[in-house]
């Protein structure tokens, strides 16, 4: 068995390129994990990039494991935060673009964007060409880059922890 914290091998030093189920295993147990800590244990990793994620490669029978790293840096959710962050993933299971900016709109509490009308019916259009909810084959991480570009775009305000789950969420699917 060989340990690996993400493209870095500690065993002989160098690459250990992942092969396409490894990769799967990774962006989709990632999620999964950093998904449970958030929301069951309401714990956001702070510092989360690909030095910070130990696959265990299995041994002969084995399976697989994923293991996050370096929790020194940990971050807990208000309860408006995680309420704001679980209603935007109950939007994404729901296909529901409008309910979705919304959610987004309160990322702030100062929020600045003073098109929400438009926003909102951007995020409809987004969802309608990449979200139309759980079970038919989303990219999540296809789905938060289009919410992030038209957060840009409209001048929506988004608060640190926010950006931190957002960009956590994309690290391991970025990593594989």
């Amino acid at each position: 068995t060989t340990d690996l914290t993400l493209g870095v091998s500690s065993g002989s030093g160098g690459a250990d390129p992942l092969s396409r189920e490894e990769a799967h295993f990774v962006v989709s147990r990632g999620e999964d994990l950093y998904l449970k800590m958030l929301l069951l244990d309401n714990l956001m990793h702070a510092d989360l990039h690909p030095g910070n994620i130990l696959l265990r490669r299995a041994r002969r029978y084995g399976r697989n494991s994923l293991a996050l790293l370096d929790v020194g840096m940990v971050a807990r959710l208000t309860r408006r935060e995680a309420d704001a962050f679980i209603g935007f993933l109950n939007a994404m299971g729901a296909g529901d673009g409008a309910a979705a900016a919304r959610c987004v709109l309160r990322f702030s509490d100062s929020q600045a964007c003073t098109a929400r009308e438009e926003f909102e019916a951007d995020m409809s259009d987004l969802f309608r060409r990449t979200c139309r909810g759980y079970g038919t084959g989303i990219q999540f991480g296809e789905v938060l880059r289009g919410v992030l570009a038209l957060v840009r775009d409209r001048g929506v305000a988004i608060d640190a922890n926010y950006m931190t789950l957002v960009t956590n969420v994309l690290c391991p699917e970025g990593m594989a």
